[in-house]
């Protein structure tokens, strides 16, 4: 009997991408559900270990990540095994004897780093090709110290960095790939793959450009390029179920399970959107929400609320909060409509200073703003100072007491009821989805953005609580008198 041959092959265009790649500093492996992202990953070392030399790690955050049934260790043996594999359980290493195609001495080996105590544990190390498995889950700051830790002086191929996760939009990985991402549905554009995007980190921040030398006229005075100037190149190639024709084939009840999910949920499994977010989760769905071109003509008021911040992104906090104002009205009928948002990120004289010029466009008679005053003496003074500023400007200016960060969830949920009833509508803009995407995430947490939900909900405040006094006649009744005249 004829020995059975195995082969380790891509089944589509977007799989031979991943596994033909050999030059990328930093290959990213994303996408839906069902599109072979740890296969390809485990298959690619394939090529790395053809060298005796080749050291390469695996990646996760815990051990029992790595060792769950169906996981990337279990993975790994249905591939290794067939090229003279053998697998060390103490060490979660694989070792190859060179009976395969494989190199002898060349390993493959898995580890988890849960915190950074551990990473710094890897600080002498010198890998050849790592593999972060779910990189979603880490921070900016590990990949990179990670990405460090590539050197050899014996391995005669390019050494690399694979990320291997499904979409997360609070990722940093987001911001990577915001060149490639459709800001409509967060969806990756269909050109992505080809595209080879260039980075330096410079004192702890990311820098990018198209081009090695676009970043260098940028980012490089001073620095020698290739010396202490060293740009890395970066590359998404993202994955769906339409990528694994084999699964497809053998499994077509999967796609149709995918299929028939709501219109979120197939956006970010079936499509890999990076910006939709699990309708089953969180208090908000964006269907709740009708969609409608214009404001009403007719309403009872209208109010433009807001959360103020004052920082710029930095070295050291790159992702500050903004300030945001969302502008609400309400109809005689009840219903509320969400006419407009305005988000920038600015100090305290360019915040004000816009905040003024939204109101003179707005029209000081017809929109009113809502200011936050937070609590304690130094919330009392700046509200007083932005106060006198806007009014002294023509601005009418309420300011409503804040409390604590445990009662913003209380805050926003009576509006969310609103919607869910199908009381509110929003005018088509292109700030929609990033006002959708919070209100999808929002759980009262500090880990999530809550700027435009604080402004929302004071804006709701303002307007539920403003009374209408309804204009009316009292129609005239009148009778003859029983009582004859005389």
């Amino acid at each position: 009997m004829a020995e059975e041959r195995i082969s380790f092959s891509p089944c589509s265009e977007e799989q031979r991408d991943v596994l033909m790649d050999s030059t990328t500093d930093i290959l990213l492996v994303g996408g839906g559900a069902g599109g072979g992202k740890t296969r390809m990953c485990l298959t690619k070392c394939l090529s790395f270990i053809r060298d005796k030399n080749a050291r390469v790690i695996v990646f996760r955050q815990t051990q029992p990540q790595l060792k769950v049934s169906g996981g990337i260790i279990d993975e790994s043996h249905q591939i290794f095994p067939h090229v003279g594999g053998e697998y060390k359980v103490q060490q979660m290493k694989w070792v190859f004897d060179g009976s395969g195609m494989a190199a002898k001495g060349a390993t493959v080996q898995f580890a988890a780093i849960p915190d950074d105590a551990a990473l710094a544990g890897w600080q002498g190390s010198q890998l050849t090709h790592i593999i972060i498995d779910e990189a979603a889950e880490w921070t900016e700051k590990q990949v990179i110290f990670l990405l460090s830790r590539l050197r050899s002086a014996t391995y005669n191929g390019h050494l690399s960095m694979t990320l291997s996760c499904n979409p997360n939009k609070m990722s940093f990985l987001r911001n990577w790939l915001d060149y490639c991402i459709n800001k409509n549905d967060g969806i990756p554009m269909a050109d992505t793959s080809t595209k080879i995007r260039w980075f330096v980190s410079l004192n702890g921040s990311m820098y990018w450009g198209d081009t090695k030398e676009e970043l260098y006229e940028k980012w490089g005075d001073g620095k020698t390029m290739g010396v202490d100037f060293i740009p890395k190149s970066f590359r998404f190639c993202p994955l769906t179920i339409y990528s694994n024709k084999v699964l497809l084939k053998k499994n077509p009840e999967y796609l149709a399970s995918l299929l028939a999910q709501s219109r979120v949920d197939q956006d970010r499994f079936l499509h890999g959107s990076w910006d939709a977010v699990a309708s089953s989760s969180g208090s908000f769905k964006r269907e709740w929400v009708e969609m409608v071109d214009y404001p009403p003509e007719k309403v009872t008021g209208r109010w433009r609320g807001y959360d103020l911040a004052a920082s710029l992104p930095s070295e050291v906090y790159k992702d500050p909060d903004w300030t945001v104002g969302v502008l609400l009205s309400r109809t005689p009928e009840g219903y509320y409509t969400i006419e407009d948002m305005v988000r920038f990120r600015a100090r305290t004289d360019e915040v004000l200073r816009t905040i003024a010029s939204t109101a003179a466009d707005d029209g000081v008679d017809r929109v009113r703003v809502a200011m936050p005053r937070d609590p304690g003496q130094a919330g009392l003074v700046a509200s007083n100072f932005y106060t006198t500023y806007l009014s002294e400007r023509g601005v009418i200016v309420s300011n409503t007491p804040t409390t604590g960060h445990s009662s913003k969830m209380n805050a926003i949920l009576p509006f969310f009821a609103l919607c869910e009833a199908g009381m509110v509508r929003c005018v088509k803009a292109d700030w929609n989805n990033d006002m959708f995407n919070e209100f999808e995430i929002m759980d009262g947490s500090r880990k999530n953005k809550d700027d435009i939900c604080d402004a929302t909900s004071l804006a709701f405040k303002k307007l539920a609580q403003s009374v209408t006094i309804p204009t009316f006649s009292i129609p005239v009744i009148t009778q003859s008198s029983p009582i004859p005249r005389i």
